[in-house]
């Protein structure tokens, strides 16, 4: 087994075991409940309660309650999310500096493009031209890369040609009946099936 299956059989066996928890939890607090209920009859007080301890009761309650029903998908987010908490402290918070500069990167790239209106000019420049009125984007041509764009992609075009055509050709030799590469092939095998023939008789 390699380190990946090592890797997965673990996050395997951890679903397992966290699934066996909640399971058990739930198995205890329905016994307690159920204890509850066959036990004794409640006591009242005849001096109230400190409201704040029935508020502290109940939030310790609903906090209870929020882990039986955590189910496994919250569960495998959670996790993400302290993977993510970890890997921040490890590196001292570089990746939130990383992505920062990444995003300066790319604006800077953005506003570094050469995009201006198009130029009353007749002098042709390299840059690229936007027509504010229309909205269109105009390129400037260069003769010798679209003739050379065209040429790879014709070279292209018959190098797959010529490579499909032996190919079908191949496929039409192997499916026909007997497996002849030819007809003389085939003619030269029948012959030696009629002298084996012979020779049996």
């Amino acid at each position: 087994m390699d380190l990946a299956e090592y890797r997965a059989r673990l996050r395997e066996l951890k679903k397992m075991s966290t699934q066996v928890t909640m399971k058990n939890l739930k198995m205890v607090d329905e016994e307690a409940k159920q204890l509850a209920m066959k036990g004794k009859p409640k006591v009242y007080k005849m001096d109230e309660e400190d409201p704040a301890e029935g508020v502290k009761e109940k939030e310790q309650k609903n906090h209870r309650e929020k882990l039986m029903n955590y189910n496994m998908k919250e569960y495998e987010e959670w996790e993400l999310g302290q993977q993510r908490r970890n890997a921040r402290g490890e590196h001292g918070g570089n990746a939130d500096l990383q992505e920062i500069a990444k995003y300066s990167y790319d604006k800077q790239l953005k506003q570094n493009q050469c995009i201006t209106p198009v130029s009353t000019s007749s002098k042709r420049t390299h840059k690229i031209h936007k027509d504010y009125a229309t909205g269109k984007v105009r390129l400037p041509d260069n003769k010798n890369l679209v003739n050379q764009l065209a040429k790879d992609s014709k070279h292209l075009a018959t190098k797959r040609y010529t490579a499909r055509s032996k190919e079908i050709e191949r496929n039409a030799i192997r499916n026909t009946p007997g497996g002849y590469i030819n007809v003389k092939n085939k003619q030269f095998n029948e012959k030696l099936d009629r002298q084996l023939k012979k020779r049996d008789t």
